[in-house]
C-alpha cells in the first residue's frame, strides 16, 4: 500500500483518498463493537472508536506517522504499556492523597 499521501496536506484530495483507502482495509478488521483502533496523533492505536471517528480525528490531528515510518511496533507496545501502568499508578496516588487529606479532616 503507497503510504506517500500522509505527508501530503491533510486538506489535499491526496491525502483523503489515502485515509478512505486505510480505513476501507482497516474497517475489515473491526473488534466485536464493530470499532477499530484510531491512528491519529493524539490516539496513537491506544483508542477504539467507529471508523467515521476515526476518519475525522486522522484529517482533523493528522496521522501518527511513526508507526509506519520506522518504529518498532513491539517497542511501541511495550512504550504504550507503560504509559497505561504510569496513568493508573497516577490515578492511585491521586486518590490516595484526597483519602487522606478526607481522613485528616474527620
Amino acid at each position: 500500500m503507497n503510504k506517500s499521501w500522509i505527508i501530503k496536506s491533510r486538506w489535499s484530495l491526496e491525502y483523503n483518498k489515502g485515509v478512505e483507502d486505510i480505513l476501507d482495509f482497516a474497517g475489515r478488521s473491526k473488534n466485536i463493537s464493530g470499532k477499530i483502533l484510531c491512528p491519529c496523533k493524539l490516539c496513537i492505536n491506544i483508542y477504539f472508536y467507529s471508523v467515521q471517528v476515526v476518519k475525522e480525528h486522522i484529517i482533523t490531528n493528522g496521522f501518527f506517522t511513526d508507526i509506519l515510518f520506522g518504529i518498532n511496533m513491539g517497542r511501541m507496545i511495550k512504550l504504550l504499556l507503560e504509559i497505561q501502568k504510569m496513568k493508573a499508578l497516577l490515578v492511585c496516588l491521586i486518590l490516595n492523597h484526597k483519602l487522606l487529606k478526607l481522613s485528616n479532616h474527620i
